[in-house]
């Protein structure tokens, strides 16, 4: 480290123009950077054309451990139609290394327009970061409009359907006639490929923000697996936020939209919030797709929230036999508490091939899972032995899905044996009652409806909520404050009860909304209140026996509970056969209510009970907890 080269710059104070680079049998650099620390490369034009038989880089900065660097302002633009077995590397970074000190900042950088024509096994790394900093700042990077593999296109990625050269000194006069291009003709790719990262960040430090970064506008044509952005990471702490994967196209393999993977042995906490992933589309039968996939070591805890997943496409896929699914718009594994809160999943795809199927959320239930505020909607259309499932866990295990688990939207069409709210592989819920059923006490205040969504009819979709369409997802979530506290929503609006919240002055609202987008919008309160309590243990001492005893329940609704007067809570008890006497509930503070009952019992009663509620809607919800066997309350 004492013999680095210290504070050198390239391009800082005036724009280098670098092009052609390289093309022949050796490594060719656009800028080479080695040994140093404290570098600034930036406001750098590298343009090429190029050829040859071997990898070729961009901007090229390696080994320097510990050492500080600033990459900004550069635009990178390469078309390679060299042997199709290099790899192809825009920006590549590797200095910091074994950081103990350092910062890296990585930011206002481009990649565009490049092109690889003659791919077969190569890997592309158009922005591959590895080894950064102690601190690694990583913001406001584009990658965009541009084309992997060779599918007929030009350089400027057009499709040439119909494509002809010939020489006007020679023919004077040209007819094209009977030429038929349907509207759902799919070109399939010659070739074969390695893996495409659009942007990779690899290494250990302290602290990753990782923010603002666009991966838009491209073409890949390459079957050994696509990553949007990837972060495979041994950081302590890591904040990714307001990330954009979208409008990707003719992708094979395996696609990954946001790919995070914490390295085992790890500790801290990973924020994953504001991303966005949507009109992605997969070209081959074999392409299996996800939008954000979550693989997380034991000492790792994650908060995802405010996060977008929508218009993912796979219309020629052939589900796999295991999970009989394609499409993934969360894939959860971890060994480490999630957090999953306030997210947006819409998908609404087909496939023409025999067995298709999706899911909105795969869990692995190796880890407890808090879902809470969350709108999952599967509205795709399975075939064969593929099926349309909001939930997925990969086990009958149930223990991990948390108590606190509640205020979801779960929609997956008209309830059938093949669209599920539900499934684990063993056991299947087609119905909100039967899925509740089998999580009570969680998802009590859960909800099934398709969410008015401003645009979910054409590409590119829209998943904000309409404000002036009544909609189970106005006012029916919970206030999340811990383990993270969820103030703003996707646009950064404030949420319920922060100041500055959207309101619709005519529907004021109680509580925040389901799903990514906070809007003043219209309720559709149709669900009774949650009720919530753990019940009373046998009596067996003479000192008490007889005397009245005093239960506490948690009562809550998105519209709210009475607290005085007509409507309050209701206890109805029993001793053995006997009739129901009724026991007035009291409000005692937020959504506590208490209830005195049992005097009079004796040696060997059996007292039972349950608790009735109704909300403040202007025609009142009414429920019971157990809701087994009951029916037909009034308010």
């Amino acid at each position: 480290y004492a013999f680095y080269d210290q504070n050198n710059e390239i391009g800082k104070d005036g724009a280098n123009i670098i092009n052609n680079v390289g093309g022949g049998s050796v490594i060719a650099y656009g800028i080479y950077a080695i040994y140093q620390n404290a570098l600034k490369v930036a406001n750098n034009n590298i343009t090429s054309m190029m050829g040859g038989t071997n990898t070729h880089y961009g901007i090229f900065l390696t080994t320097a451990k510990n050492a500080s660097y600033d990459l900004y302002n550069n635009t990178v633009s390469m078309q390679f139609s060299g042997t199709g077995t290099n790899a192809l590397y825009p920006i590549y970074c590797e200095m910091g290394a074994s950081g103990i000190s350092n910062t890296v900042n990585v930011y206002n950088n481009t990649v565009t327009g490049c092109t690889y024509s003659t791919l077969t096994t190569g890997n592309v790394y158009f922005m591959q970061l590895l080894n950064n900093g102690v601190t690694t700042n990583i913001y406001n990077n584009t990658i965009n409009n541009n084309v992997i593999g060779s599918l007929g296109f030009t350089a400027t990625g057009r499709i040439n359907y119909l494509y002809s050269t010939m020489s006007t000194t020679t023919m004077s006069t040209v007819s094209f006639h009977d030429n038929t291009v349907t509207a759902n003709s799919r070109i399939q790719s010659v070739n074969g490929g390695g893996a495409t990262y659009f942007m990779s960040n690899t290494g250990t430090g302290a602290l990753l923000n990782m923010y603002n970064n666009s991966v838009t506008n491209n073409i890949v044509a390459s079957n050994g697996g696509t990553y949007g952005i990837q972060a495979s990471l041994d950081i302590a702490t890591r904040n990714i936020y307001s990330n954009t994967v979208s409008n990707i196209s003719k992708a094979e393999g395996i696609f990954y939209g946001l790919y995070l993977y914490n390295v085992t042995g790890s500790s801290g906490i990973t924020s994953v919030y504001k991303n966005s992933v949507q009109n992605i589309e997969g070209l081959t039968t074999g392409c299996t797709m996800y939008g954000m996939y979550l693989s997380s070591s034991s000492g790792i805890t994650t908060n995802l929230y405010n996060n977008m997943v929508t218009d993912l496409r796979t219309p020629a896929a052939l589900s796999g036999a295991s999970y009989y699914n394609s499409i993934y718009g969360f894939y959860i594994s971890s060994g480490a508490p999630i957090g999953f809160y306030n997210n947006t999943i819409f998908l609404q795809a087909s496939s023409t091939a025999a067995n298709f199927g999706s899911m909105a959320l795969l869990f692995t239930t190796s880890a407890v899972l808090d879902l809470r505020n969350n709108i999952l909607v599967n509205n795709s259309i399975p075939s064969g032995l593929g099926k349309t499932i909001v939930m997925r866990f990969s086990s009958t295990t149930i223990t991990n899905y948390a108590g606190t688990s509640n205020y979801n939207n779960f929609y997956a069409g008209p309830p059938s044996s093949v669209n599920l709210l539900f499934y684990d592989g063993t056991n299947s819920d087609q119905t909100l009652a039967a899925f509740k059923s089998r999580f009570t006490p969680r998802d009590l205040q859960s909800v099934t409806e398709l969410p008015p969504f401003v645009n979910v009819a054409a590409t590119p979709y829209n998943v904000h909520l309409k404000n002036n369409v009544a909609t189970q997802c106005e006012s029916s979530g919970i206030a999340v404050a811990t383990p993270v506290a969820v103030t703003t929503d996707f646009d950064g609006d404030a949420r319920y009860p922060n100041a500055g919240y959207p309101v619709n002055a005519l529907y004021p609202p109680n509580a925040p909304d389901m799903g990514a987008d906070e809007v003043g919008g219209i309720p559709s309160d149709v669900t009774a209140p949650a009720i919530v309590y753990t019940p009373l243990a046998n009596t067996y001492h003479n000192i008490i026996l007889g005397n009245a005893r005093t239960l506490n329940a948690a009562i809550t609704d998105g519209t709210g509970v009475p607290v005085t007067g007509i409507g309050l809570p209701v206890l109805y008890w029993k001793v053995n056969a006997g009739t129901y006497q009724v026991a007035q509930g009291t409000f005692v503070s937020g959504n506590t209510y208490s209830f005195t009952f049992g005097a009079g019992t004796t040696l060997g009663d059996v007292v039972s009970y349950f608790i009735a509620a109704q909300d403040l809607a202007s025609t009142p919800n009414v429920g019971a907890y157990p809701w087994i066997g009951s029916s037909t309350y009034t308010a």
